[in-house]
């Protein structure tokens, strides 16, 4: 349908929370560049990309973009899983990492029609020059303007630099983001907080940003808000809670996010409440922990009736996370999902996703 940027979008179009109906999830088969070249850690991200594949796969259809030098390696790895007739679509695109999450496209409703017909294109930077540069940084702009996209959805090119893990939105308004994320020079040089507010507004639609500290550099994305809070509805959010002998920086801005977030209201005015679920220790999960390692059950993701979540091996708190998200989401079937190497990579389950609303 062509480019809708830098036309003013949010009269025409928002992005709608994860909770409602989704078409499909977007997943995407990584290569060595996308796992610092390391073909041990290739083999097990690749699992753990197909584990998650086949877990949605469960309550909706999931398409698998793979290299096309790779995509028959995938196409067994599904034959040969537990489900080899699971609702997978593999399609072939030059891709390398596996973070979808951010490297793809936001995909946006339309108020007049309430459906999927447009998608934001955060101008993806390998989350401010920190990864190997590959054919990724136009990944989605190649998928938007190449079939079946092409024909249904408008491209949005955003006037900033983000990522869809950056980016928590209740679907009535509210957009939630932390600071270091974006408003960071090794994304957006020279652009103010208050610059940068006014463009996501504009391109998702929102009425209002909520901001929580993050910090800066001690993992990849510079703390994505998909590891960190979510909302649960339109006024509670889940937050990670840190184990006790993480980072010094990580207990403060949690003890800030604590302090703050019962202060802040959503777009409608309704004050915020706040649920925690514990980080495992990460000391305890094998392998041991490693610098930039994340292991946040709020990496969830939500599809048609049910929750991937993360299983990180340390059985209690794997337990009492899935009591926790079990109790926000009564009317959903809750899956969890082993992962190790993706957390050693950076990220979990959301960051390995992106859904497609309907």
């Amino acid at each position: 349908m062509g480019d809708a940027g830098p036309v003013t979008t949010e009269a025409t179009y928002y992005q709608p929370a994860e909770h409602l109906s989704h078409s499909h999830t977007l997943t995407a088969f990584p290569n060595l560049p996308g796992c610092y070249q390391d073909a041990e850690s290739t083999a097990r991200a690749r699992q753990e990309v197909i584990n998650i594949s086949l877990a949605i796969s469960q309550f909706e259809p999931v398409v698998l973009f793979a290299h096309p030098d790779h995509a028959h390696v995938a196409r067994s790895m599904i034959q040969s899983s537990a489900d080899p007739s699971a609702d997978i679509t593999i399609r072939e695109v030059e891709v390398d990492n596996l973070w979808i999450r951010d490297l793809g496209p936001v995909f946006l409703h339309s108020r007049e029609s309430g459906r999927t017909e447009a998608a934001v294109d955060f101008n993806f930077n390998y989350w401010g020059h920190k990864a190997e540069e590959t054919v990724d940084g136009t990944f989605a702009r190649r998928i938007l303007t190449s079939k079946p996209y092409s024909s249904a959805i408008s491209r949005v090119k955003a006037g900033l630099v983000s990522e869809g893990g950056a980016l928590e939105v209740d679907g009535q308004g509210t957009l939630m983001v932390t600071d270091t994320s974006i408003v960071n020079d090794n994304r957006n040089p020279g652009l103010s907080q208050e610059q940068i507010e006014e463009e996501l507004k504009r391109v998702l639609g929102v009425e209002k940003v909520l901001w929580l500290k993050g910090v800066m550099a001690l993992e990849s994305t510079d703390w994505h808000v998909d590891a960190w809070a979510r909302f649960v509805g339109d006024v509670r959010v889940v937050l990670s809670k840190p184990p006790r002998n993480a980072h010094p920086k990580i207990h403060e801005i949690f003890d800030d996010a604590m302090e703050r977030l019962p202060r802040m209201t959503n777009a409608r005015g309704n004050k915020i409440q706040v649920v925690t679920v514990d980080e495992p220790d990460q000391e305890k999960l094998d392998g041991g922990a490693i610098d930039g390692m994340v292991t946040s059950y709020v990496n969830y993701l939500l599809v048609n009736g049910g929750v991937i979540l993360a299983k990180f091996g340390q059985d209690d708190a794997d337990a009492k996370a899935l009591q926790v998200i079990q109790g926000l989401f009564p009317q959903r079937k809750v899956v969890q999902v082993y992962i190790n190497e993706l957390p050693r990579l950076g990220g979990g389950i959301h960051c390995a996703s992106q859904h497609v609303p309907v």
